[in-house]
């Protein structure tokens, strides 16, 4: 490439570790560069990245694209091709078994591919470029492009390596071949062994370790090089690899899950810091720092899902087609172009929004706009058009700061202003519509907090102090989202804001108009020759007029539009003013606030002129009048126009037709016409007008006008399909119209409106405030819509059922008391009338019956689980899959569930062999040629079935001193953690994430790798505080759950002063917070008394001290207050085993069981049964017995024990005593001695160190 001189100011490529998503990289690279080349009038080909860059940085698979970029100078295309190719040839390769030997290879650490293939790959590339496979990765003299490789080294420790020398005395300059170094950095644990050098003998893995994205290593860089050092950057690309949900596997599948987790956010994390960090905001700032990353479309792809290049580059092309994108991509090529531009800082143009210009006659009122130059918060009644100031004077602070307008009267209003706003401020973004609404809520909040210029937020119609704080729940509280640097302007009718959120001295209170203003705004709102009749002579009716009116800004607009619309004079408005005045006389009554000593109530005036207003419209247009009333029955603000014309009066119309009855609404002032940001003809109705339409109505107009709307309503509103919930467009319109449904439904109700749209409209509301987390409003609303559905058909009609399913999924959802129960009598009282009801086979078709019968079978299933009856669930589950399979419409996911409960509930039985063989089946089929029907959640569940059976075979054998060598304990265990890892792209709203994640962290607690189990458990802690999840019932009882545990664990004094244990216990501090729960209860496991008593009566117990084991557990467990937790399960299972192993108490224990169950037998589940465990105890005192008798004989030669019989006999020596004495054990009736004598028995080495070292301690 001719080139001219090159810049002074530095440009630096920065490329995230991802595996095979590391084609995306190249794929955004592709375009800049194509851009680059463009703006440079040379072909692609001559335009390379190492002609612009003077450093590119990668990690794992981007540092082998950077070291063929940089050290090999390929173009882009050259790169794509040959990344294709080692992507199929390496990982085109699985290993036998595909993912079955993955777990395989787990057991036995072995890595998934061969590193040799990669290497090989890499040579091939070299020698395609006339590389010699030997020649040296460091360049002597000075490189055109400089390439750094992120790695780790054998002890962990991150590392670099350079392809230049480096003379800063904490660098090191190691010796390695290009293919070395570009096999090192892309060596993923497990996926890869790690990579050793033949100069050296250094040993390395992939860098994404420590620096998946690299971006502040390259920075560090600048101040290390002699040659980089006082250069500025002049831009700094930074590429990431797709959304970073996924973790690579481990080399050691649970030793490594330290890492992994950090790796879920690592990259986004380190791109998120860095962007708000000073230096970050600089570049930026300046158009010197810029990030690509594709957002969405990546979280399933695996490091070596190879095949997956099509769906990457759609999923690219998709993100660089966006104008945002482009936009970013123009900036960074004008960047590059000319690094050595000026670097002084600039604001950014940051748009505001406003909803609109100030109404075209509104009058100025400078007494308020003055005040608001001083104080953010305005506070009137209704008619008093403080809206109307605010955004005037929004309009007028717009040009020295950002002003974004919020409505405030509800959450989904304000929710809906906020993803406004988060798009304006992140063009380039993907949509928020898809995630949920706290998530989005403070995604934003975030955004507004990061803006380095004052702005000022305006937030309408915030009327109620209650729900605007929200005290019972601050997760849905508006003010949990108002941004702490941003000033902030309220308009409220609410007086207990000025004091109770605002200081005192910083409310102003918007009075009436003075009578001069309220003159203006008439005048300036008729036309000329209606005026022309007030003369001095009649100027006391006007000021009648205007003093009846009440001087409200909304009255004398609203009488402004009738005298203009009825072609009257002021003078003979003010007439009929006055004698409809007298027809309403008592709603002179100030009804809001007595105190106040205004002249009148907002309301009053502007009722009074409104019902002129409509007296006119019913008479002059009956439509316009009919579209009013329908209006009442939605929320007030952002009414659509599309829906509204599809009630039945305007249907047909045209589009002239339809604009000339909204026309009148406008011109009278009843409704205001605003457009969205999508661009959708909406309408706004005054709350005051809102809240009085449908009360004047007769009752049989109401009953109409609801019976309509609730038509409209059930045919827009989305459907979601068979046991899923909304998702992309349909989750979006969901959310647009659903303010409209929860106005709509108790206005309807309350009116007595009873009809099937509006049943069905309220099964689809209940259902989707369930998917939003509202649970306990959920079962509320699905309890009305049973009682509704009752009324408006028959007992046995199928609709009845559908509205029933519905309500057992919120109340499943919800987990409130006694919710077993009422699922288990509806399905008696409705569905069993159902299945047997003539009428209902006649609604269904034969699949249809199925349907009805397999979805009242799972109701009664899920009910029995919880209520502890596995026997009656075991035969319903039996029998479900015996109806399935008997079918003809196949139901591939559900008979995989199906087989997954009943494999549980025989390894609850103890069936293990049935229930493994079970497990196997279904894990092939997570394998088979229809994997990919099986839902997440469901591939979770079957991993963990299969992991509690070999748990389960391995407690039967040795509950009390359990050899972390079994073959069964590692196979669960590492199952255990393949499912932690699957379950945590769930997403934190999943109980059944949760429950493996804490299953996860409990497994390695109980392997004593606490330092692990504390990264696993930071992840999900981590994305609870990010996305801000609503949690009710069920999801918050799990998560409420979890963090007793963590905390219990954690709170452990040896632990909590670890840096790890103080991140952790803060994570559970905000997530408690967060969430409302009381830290207060989980404190007990804080108390280092507590663990004392804890772990001493395992030691008793252990060392058959069995009387004072349990009078330890029971002394722990007081601290635990009756609080159902893990702990106190353990706890209520060690107790009843300590009485059982005392002389002649079995019955006091089965008695203990009996009493306890609901927390025994969880526990008896995971570490064996009370009958097992003394069954295992008297095989251990027949090989004690053996062992003395061998001790007493007159023979010589010595025992030779299996794995099982030594382990046996090491956990009695450790109870009994040692063999020295020949004391024989007792039975179980008999008092346990301790004894000590010499043996001659030979155990197996690791048996024999574990038995001499717990002696020399009892000494």
């Amino acid at each position: 490439m001719a080139s001219s001189s090159k810049p002074h100011n530095l440009r630096i490529l920065s490329l995230d570790g991802g595996g095979i998503k590391g084609y995306t990289t190249l794929l955004i690279l592709r375009r800049l560069m194509r851009n680059l080349s463009h703006e440079m009038g040379e072909t692609e080909a001559d335009v390379r990245p190492c002609h612009i860059f003077d450093l590119i940085v990668g990690t794992s698979t981007s540092g082998l694209i950077a070291v063929m970029l940089g050290r090999l100078q390929m173009t882009v295309d050259e790169c794509i091709s040959a990344y294709e190719q080692v992507g199929r040839r390496v990982f085109g390769r699985p290993p036998a078994l595909g993912a079955v030997g993955k777990i395989v290879k787990g057991f036995a650490s072995s890595a998934f591919y061969s590193v040799e293939a990669l290497q090989a790959e890499i040579k091939t590339i070299l020698g395609d470029r006339n590389f010699p496979a030997s020649t040296s990765f460091r360049v002597d003299g000075k490189p055109p492009c400089k390439v750094m490789l992120c790695v780790t080294t054998a002890t962990a420790k991150p590392e670099v390596l350079r392809s230049y020398t480096a003379t800063a005395s904490t660098a090191e300059n190691y010796d390695c071949t290009i293919w070395e170094a570009a096999s090192a950095t892309s060596a993923a644990p497990i996926y890869f062994k790690p990579v050793r050098f033949e100069a050296g003998k250094h040993e390395f893995s992939d860098g994404g370790l420590h620096f998946n994205n690299p971006v502040n290593e390259a920075l560090a860089e600048l101040s290390r090089d002699p040659e980089l050092k006082g250069r500025k950057v002049g831009c700094l690309v930074s590429i990431g690899t797709g959304s970073t949900k996924i973790t690579p596997v481990s080399k050691n599948l649970a030793s490594f899950l330290k890492k992994a987790v950090e790796m879920l956010t690592d990259s986004e994390r380190i791109a998120d810091d860095f962007a708000r960090s000073s230096v970050g905001r600089e570049l930026s700032d300046q158009d010197r720092y810029f990030r690509f990353n594709v957002p969405q479309g990546m979280e399933d792809l695996q490091l070596d899902d190879y095949k997956a290049t099509e769906r990457m580059q759609a999923l690219t092309t998709l993100y660089l087609s966006k104008a945002g994108s482009g936009r970013e991509i123009e900036r960074c090529t004008a960047s590059l172009m000319n690094p050595d531009r000026s670097m002084d800082a600039h604001i950014g143009n940051i748009p505001s929004v406003l909803p609109r210009q100030a109404h075209e006659h509104f009058v100025e009122r400078p007494t308020y706009t003055n005040l608001l130059r001083r104080f953010f918060h305005v506070k009137s009644d209704a008619g008093q058009v403080k809206s109307q100031i605010a955004l005037d004077f929004g309009n007028m602070v717009k040009t020295s700061m950002p002003v974004f307008w919020v409505r405030a009267d509800m959450l989904t209003n304000f929710a809906s202003d906020y993803r406004t706003i988060s798009g304006r401020l992140s063009p380039t973004e993907a949509t928020t519509e898809s995630i949920p609404m706290m998530q989005s809520l403070d995604h934003t909040r975030r955004q507004l907090e990061q803006l380095k210029h004052e702005c000022l937020l305006i937030l309408d119609n915030a009327d109620d102090l209650d729900d605007f704080l929200n005290l019972s729940d601050v997760s849905t509280a508006i003010n949990t989202y108002i941004p702490r640097n941003c000033r902030v302007l309220i308009t409220t009718r609410d007086p207990r804001f000025v004091g109770g959120y605002a200081a005192a001295d910083h409310g102003v209170q918007v009075k009436p108009m003075s009578p001069e203003e309220a003159a203006r705004l008439l005048f300036k709102s008729v036309p000329r020759h209606l005026a022309q009749t007030v003369t001095d002579e009649t100027a006391e009716d006007v000021q009648e007029l205007l003093e009846a009116l009440g001087c409200l800004p909304l009255a004398v607009a609203q009488a402004a539009a009738n005298i203009r619309d009825q072609q009257l004079s002021i003078l003979q408005y003010s007439r009929a003013y006055r004698d409809k005045e007298r027809r309403m006389g008592l709603m002179r009554m100030p009804v809001r606030d007595l105190s106040n000593p205004a002249p009148r109530s907002a309301a009053q005036s502007i009722l009074v002129t409104w019902e002129m207003s409509f007296d006119v419209l019913s008479r002059r247009d009956p439509l316009s009048a009919a579209c009013l009333n329908y209006m009442g029955f939605f929320d007030h603000r952002g009414i659509p126009h599309g829906l509204l014309m599809r009630l039945p009066e305007f249907i047909e119309m045209g589009p002239g037709e339809e604009q000339n009855v909204v026309s009148r609404l406008l011109r009278l002032s009843l409704i205001e016409e605003v457009y969205g940001h999508t661009d959708i003809r909406e309408y706004n109705l005054h709350p005051v007008v809102h809240e009085r339409i449908l009360k004047r109505l007769k009752p049989h107009e109401t009953s109409r006008y609801g019976k309509e709307v609730a038509l409209v309503l059930r045919e827009v509103f989305p459907e979601p399909d068979d046991a899923s919930d909304l998702t992309g467009t349909d989750l979006s319109l969901a959310r647009y119209l659903f303010r409209h449904n929860l106005s709509f439904i108790p206005s309807a109700t309350s009116f007595g409106v009873r009809c099937m749209p509006l049943v069905f409209l309220m099964q689809l509301t209940a259902d989707f405030l369930r998917q939003l987390g509202f649970t306990g409003m959920s079962v509320e609303l699905a309890r009305q819509c049973m009682d509704e559905a009752q009324h408006v058909w028959s007992g046995d009609d199928v609709n009845i059922f559908w509205c029933l399913t519905t309500k057992m999924d919120c109340l499943a959802a919800d987990a409130g008391d006694a919710y077993c129960d009422e699922i288990l009598s509806d399905c008696d009282l409705v569905g069993d009338s159902i299945l047997s009801s003539d009428l209902a086979r006649s609604q269904l078709s034969n699949s249809g019956i199925d349907k009805v019968w397999m979805q009242l079978l799972d109701f009664r299933t899920h009910s029995l689980f919880h209520l502890g009856l596995y026997e009656e669930q075991l035969f319903l589950s039996q029998l479900q899959l015996i109806r399935l399979e008997s079918v003809t419409s196949e139901d591939f996911e559900r008979a995989i569930r199906y087989k997954h409960d009943i494999a549980n509930l025989l390894n609850h039985f103890g069936k293990i062999d049935e229930a493994e063989m079970l497990c196997d089946s279904l894990l092939l089929e997570l394998e088979g040629p229809r994997q990919a029907e099986i839902p997440t959640y469901l591939k979770v569940s079957v991993l963990r079935g299969k992991a509690a059976c070999l748990e389960r075979r391995w407690y039967m054998q040795v509950p009390l001193i359990r050899p972390t060598h079994s073959t069964h304990l590692q196979n669960a265990m590492t199952l255990s953690l393949r499912a932690c890892q699957l379950a945590m792209t769930l997403g934190v709203s999943d109980i059944i994430g949760w429950d493996a994640v804490g299953e996860g962290f409990l497994w390695l607690v109980r392997l004593n790798r606490v330092t692990e189990a504390m990264a696993i458990a930071s992840g999900p802690l981590e994305r609870l505080a990010q996305e801000n999840v609503h949690a009710e019932g069920a999801l918050f009882r799990q998560i409420e759950n979890f963090l007793l545990v963590v905390k219990g664990t954690v709170s452990h004094p040896l632990l909590a002063e670890s840096s790890a244990g103080t991140y952790l216990l803060r994570l559970v501090h905000d997530a408690s917070k967060l969430h409302e729960i009381n830290l207060a209860q989980l404190d007990h496991t804080a108390d280092p008394s507590f663990f004392q008593l804890f772990v001493q009566g395992i030691e008793c117990g252990e060392l058959g001290r069995h009387l004072a084991a349990e009078d330890a557990h029971r002394k722990a467990l007081q601290y635990l207050d009756g609080r159902k937790s893990l702990l106190g399960l353990i706890l209520h299972y060690n107790i009843m085993l300590a009485i059982a192993r005392q002389p002649g108490r079995l019955e006091d224990a089965l008695e203990y069981r009996r009493s306890h169950l609901s927390d025994i037998e969880p526990a008896e589940h995971i570490y064996g049964t009370l009958e097992a465990c003394l069954a295992l105890d008297e095989a251990d005192r027949a090989v004690y017995r053996r062992a003395i008798e061998q001790q007493h004989s007159q023979r010589g030669g010595t025992l030779v024990w299996t794995d099982a019989e030594a382990a046996g006999l090491a956990r009695a020596i450790k109870r009994y005593g040692p063999l020295e004495n020949g004391v024989m054990p007792p039975g179980p009736s008999a008092q346990e001695p301790t004894s000590s004598h010499s043996s001659r028995i030979r155990l197996p080495e690791r048996i024999r160190k574990t038995v001499q070292g717990k002696s020399k301690h009892q000494q």
